[in-house]
């Protein structure tokens, strides 16, 4: 934003008063933003999985200093969705007042393509963190840019993170069937492997922790009809399940089941680990279970385990499963009963549950007045401190009865679990001696090295020691062919623990604590040397350990994971963009970009094929550059497949070349994905391979869009919002129609133009109702154009920022038969109108 100051006008030879320029510079000043605007970055967590699967998406927040009135929209790109459940979840960062809803406001962002997030504050230092999973069906790389983050502080702009869908890794995904029961019941969960795109899979392996309230049935009837060799770890009574070293052979399908006790009332998002292989990440896999919501539900959680004289959040979602509307949704819950002392800290939400509620209270705390309509939900918390002179342990918390319109319902419960837990670091080190020396991280690998992985394990209780530590570190999953020695360690973190190879004599490098022990505020500090495999496919491989679990004397606790990373990116990196839409019988662009990423070596050798007729049946080359980067291009089959070889990159190159495409006349509409065959190359004398380039080629008979010409504006001004409508098919089109909610973009959002005739056609009008805009009885030639816009008035009172519109679906008939369109859209951006000072005096 850029703020000039004007001086006061005055004619030559007339003074001004230096007061009143001192006055307009001060004034000036002060207009200046008080605070840094806050950092803002968004991440997929993994950043390639395999097409159906799941990948975190991870919005960050940083505030130097304190900010009020966060907000961000984000809107995924066609071909993503958020999952189902999509589990969002706010950092321990994030405030009471920090909401994620869809943009109707909507909590349940299941299966829906864009957010909105909200924060009434985030503290100077504080991070804030939304997590929720993404998933999509069609193989491509998917960039995904959001609006802009607004504040107190002024626009921090966009955040933007790529997700690439492959189909080079099996798929996976997990069902709970039934996924609506009552607590006490038997669920059957079934993990599915889909390898129908690739080739042999080896080393498949993940992990599945349950959440609280499910666990491995007494009998799990295990079932399995994946082909022999991985070993599925499944206990009666355990909390978790993992499957080690399994292998899918190229184009197979499999599952494997068992059953699962739920022993609570709620509802349950179960959220497996990344699934690995030696192909790479396959993501996650996520399901919901749902136990006996009443019509109006009530369930509470509290985020622990949280220590003596700490704070944590305390979360309520109430559902309406009804068909009607709720009003008058009142509880309690006694805090002093549950613990005394234990009691509301900071600022509680204004209207938690709909318009004209409120909550209230320190030690007892009452909500009332909460509305919910049919199939809604609200989740609020509260930050609520423990004293700090509690006995660590857990305490029974349950609200009142829920009272409401339709009736009473049941209390809802959670366990405040006060108490310390383990904390466990580990990192990727250059390969070091003893603990004694300092750990030089390690980020990028080239394949072969010995590194250590070195394991700190703190206890952050005060007063008590923490003993039977514990966890798991997989090195195998992590990354095929690794391995690590010694194979056991005694006493490396208290006496009588070790460190040891726990797949014994079996395949796999499966390291284990066992029997640690940490004083009172105390920690231990191992390591292990790891031996990398010499063939390491390109990519950045994830290493986490199991949850580091450990008992104080009065239970079993559980820790975080220990985690680090390795990335090998030696080979060339290569995208291909098709420039489309087009039509049947059109040409179309195909750009291919090699890029020697962040190699320190040249690549010689470059070579890649792709098959054309494999995208689409008489696709083939009409136009293609002599000698791309140096290579060589050639052009089989009639067109239909092209490779080069022979090209060449020096160290941080990018090199980019087009080709020209005929489109066949016949092609029927739709998008076609194209993927060419991995990149080979060779680097300081070692051959090398990079991922295949992916996108899809859309074909479509009609191309419908929409754009705000001439922003940014101002708030009290005006816009113009222009269409078009391109018939590139065969046949005449007739009866077209779109609708446009301008009031759902910006209320008091008109045009000042209306109504307009004949701008699409003989017959056609664009008329304004309601806060609606509607093209109506539209045509177009085979062949032909419209293009039309609106000059839209700005409401004096819009806030600035970023106001995403988009149209319906765009409807008509062709040739005779009725067919619709993904409706176009644009955002439309408001800014600061910058501040001018006029002279109101004159000399005397």
């Amino acid at each position: 934003m850029s703020h000039i100051v004007t001086l006061p006008f005055r004619p030559h030879g007339v003074r001004v008063p230096c007061a009143l320029i001192f006055s307009a510079l001060i004034a000036a000043v002060s207009a200046l933003p008080a605070h840094a605007q806050p950092s803002f970055g968004k991440s997929f967590t993994p950043d390639t999985i395999a097409v159906g699967s799941t990948s975190a998406l991870t919005f960050t927040i940083t505030a130097s200093s304190a900010v009020t009135d966060l907000a961000f929209t984000d809107v995924l790109p066609a071909g993503l969705e958020f999952a189902s459940p999509a589990s969002p979840t706010l950092g321990q960062g994030c405030n009471a007042g920090t909401f994620v809803t869809d943009v109707d406001d909507d909590p349940t962002l299941d299966g829906d393509t864009a957010l909105h997030f909200f924060s009434d504050r985030l503290g100077a230092g504080q991070t804030c963190t939304v997590r929720v999973d993404v998933t999509g069906a069609s193989a491509g790389i998917y960039t995904n840019v959001s609006g802009d983050l607004t504040s107190s502080a002024g626009n921090s702009g966009t955040a933007s993170d790529d997700l690439t869908l492959s189909t080079n890794v099996p798929g996976f995904s997990k069902t709970f069937s039934p996924d609506s029961l009552s607590p006490g019941d038997v669920t059957r969960l079934t993990f599915s492997f889909d390898n129908t795109g690739g080739g042999n899979v080896f080393n498949l392996t993940f992990t599945d922790f349950f959440p609280e309230g499910l666990e491995v049935a007494a009998a799990p009837d295990v079932s399995n009809t994946c082909q022999a060799g991985g070993v599925f770890n499944v206990s009666p009574g355990a909390t978790s399940i993992s499957l080690f070293g399994q292998f899918l052979a190229a184009g197979a399908t499999c599952e494997l089941g068992l059953n699962v006790l739920v022993t609570a009332r709620g509802t349950f998002d179960n959220r497996t680990s990344d699934a690995s292989s030696n192909v790479g990440n396959s993501g996650f896999a996520v399901d919901r279970v749902t136990a006996a919501l009443d019509p109006v539900g009530l369930i509470k959680s509290f985020n622990d385990p949280v220590p003596p004289g700490g704070t944590t959040d305390l979360v309520f979602t109430l559902t309406n499963s009804t068909r009607n509307s709720v009003a008058d949704i009142a509880f309690t819950d006694d805090l002093e009963a549950t613990l005394s002392g234990l009691q509301v800290t900071g600022t509680v939400p204004a209207t938690p549950c709909g318009v004209g509620s409120s909550i209230s209270g320190s030690s007892v705390l009452s909500l009332s007045g909460g509305t919910l309509a049919s199939g809604e939900s609200c989740s609020f918390s509260v930050e609520v401190a423990v004293p700090a002179g509690a006995t660590p342990g857990a305490y029974p918390n349950t609200t009142s009865p829920v009272t409401s319109s339709a009736g009473t319902f049941s209390p809802a419960s959670d366990d405040l679990d006060v108490g310390y837990a383990p904390v466990l670091v580990k990192e990727f080190c250059e390969q070091v001696v003893s603990t004694a020396d300092p750990c030089v991280a390690v980020e990028q690998v080239t394949g072969g090295e010995i590194l250590t992985t070195r394991f700190t394990v703190s206890n952050p209780d005060p007063a008590n020691a923490v003993s039977e530590l514990a966890f798991e570190d997989d090195f195998t999953a992590f990354l095929a062919g690794t391995s690590a020695d010694p194979n056991i360690q005694s006493d490396v973190c208290g006496s009588g623990s070790a460190f040891f190879d726990s797949n014994g004599g079996s395949a796999g490098e499966t390291y284990s604590l066992a029997d640690g022990s940490v004083g009172a505020g105390g920690s231990c500090t191992f390591q292990v040397d790891v031996q990398l495999s010499s063939t390491i496919p390109p990519g950045t491989y994830i290493n986490e350990t199991t949850p580091v679990i450990g008992n104080f004397g009065s239970g079993q606790v559980i820790g975080n994971r220990g985690h680090d990373q390795l990335t090998r990116s030696v080979a060339p990196e290569l995208t291909k963009t098709f420039v489309d839409p087009v039509g049947p019988g059109d040409t179309v662009d195909l750009v291919f970009t090699l890029s020697a990423g962040e190699s320190p070596l040249p690549f010689s050798d470059i070579a890649f094929i792709d098959d054309l007729d494999a995208t689409l049946s008489g696709l083939s080359v009409l136009a293609s550059p002599p000698s791309p980067c140096g290579g060589a291009l050639a052009a089989a089959g009639g067109g239909s497949s092209l490779s080069l070889s022979g090209a060449s990159l020096a160290v941080g190159e990018t090199c980019s070349f087009s080709l020209t495409l005929q489109v066949p006349a016949a092609a029927a509409p739709g998008s076609y994905p194209s993927t060419t065959s991995p990149v080979t190359a060779t680097a300081d004398g070692e051959a090398v391979m990079g991922n295949p380039a992916t996108d899809e080629l859309d074909i479509t008979f009609i191309d419908f869009t929409k754009g705000f010409i001439d922003d940014p504006t101002l708030a009290g001004g005006s816009v113009t919002l222009r269409f078009r409508i391109d018939n590139m098919g065969t046949e005449p089109m007739d009866g077209l129609s779109f609708n446009d909610d301008l009031d759902a973009v910006l209320t008091g959002l008109v045009p000042i133009d209306m109504p307009q005739s004949d701008i699409c056609g003989a017959g056609s009008a664009l008329t304004f109702s309601g806060g609606v805009l509607t093209l109506t009885g539209g045509t177009l030639a085979t062949g032909e154009s419209c293009e039309f816009s609106t000059v839209l008035q700005v409401p004096a009172m819009a806030s600035p920022g970023a106001y995403p519109n988009l149209t319906s679906d765009l409807s008509g008939n062709v040739g005779g038969s009725p067919f619709s369109v993904r409706g176009a859209g644009d955002t439309m951006e408001l800014q600061i109108e910058d501040l001018v000072f006029f002279d109101a005096f004159e000399d005397k």
